[in-house]
């Protein structure tokens, strides 16, 4: 099983050396499942808890949306790409996660004028 310790870079370089383009995009799509999942998106999940999206389709779905406004006017990385279309349980993890941060967020208070929350980070 090939391991995603290698840059694109040398990915290419193996497939240069094996004189079979098909090594390099296999080898490329199971690296892309590895992935973490790009920041942006993490944010975007994060708020979208905080807003009380905790169904999976859902999140899904507004995932899609923000993905596609990202990259509004270029090419919107393929499906296989696991960085900007997380899989279920991805967006299961992210959703515990941020659920379990938003329940144990410290609460400061700030002078006299009211509270303020620090949510901490998946």
């Amino acid at each position: 099983m090939f391991h995603c310790l290698a840059s694109q870079t040398a990915v290419e370089l193996f497939a240069e050396t094996v004189n079979c383009a098909a090594v390099c995009v296999i080898l490329l799509q199971q690296c892309t499942s590895v992935l973490p999942t790009d920041s942006r998106v993490i944010a975007r999940m994060k708020e979208l808890v905080a807003a009380g999206v905790r169904r999976v389709p859902e999140m899904q779905r507004h995932v899609q949306s923000f993905v596609t406004d990202l990259f509004a006017g270029t090419d919107v990385p393929p499906v296989t790409d696991a960085r900007f279309w997380p899989s279920s349980k991805a967006v299961l993890n992210c959703i515990y996660q941020a659920t379990k941060m938003t329940r144990f967020a410290t609460v400061h208070v700030i002078g006299d004028y009211g509270f303020s929350c620090r949510i901490l980070s998946c």
